[in-house]
């Protein structure tokens, strides 16, 4: 979905992170947990916000390396029960989404149960 170009372009930057493959597909899974409607085809109006929101996420995650500790670390959690994770040595204030792709994606009403 996301290439280097893509990445460079949009953030007008010189270099794409190293593991910009690993990135994206983690930001996409935890993307698609929260989305209640479908990725967007390619062919969609929205597919072009999806991608930035996407990119922002992965950004996130590049420049918010420890998030990805508490997402790799195992356990699971079903409601308030907890079991093996390290979500207890998570600070309170640290968001998995980043809050602009949490918007771009509220703002496509993405969000939202049957809405698509």
């Amino acid at each position: 979905m996301i290439t280097a170009d893509d990445y460079k372009d949009y953030f007008g930057v010189s270099t794409a992170p190293i593991n910009l493959t690993r990135l994206e597909f983690i930001s996409l899974e935890e993307i698609k947990s929260i989305m209640t409607c479908d990725i967007p085809a390619s062919t969609d109006d929205n597919y072009d916000k999806f991608l930035k929101a996407l990119m922002e996420q992965i950004n996130y995650f590049d420049v918010n390396p420890e998030l990805l500790i508490y997402l790799t670390t195992g356990g699971a959690s079903l409601g308030k029960f907890n079991e093996g994770t390290n979500q207890e040595n998570r600070k309170s204030k640290d968001q998995i989404i980043s809050p602009l792709t949490y918007k771009i994606l509220l703002n496509l009403d993405y969000l939202y149960a049957g809405m698509c």
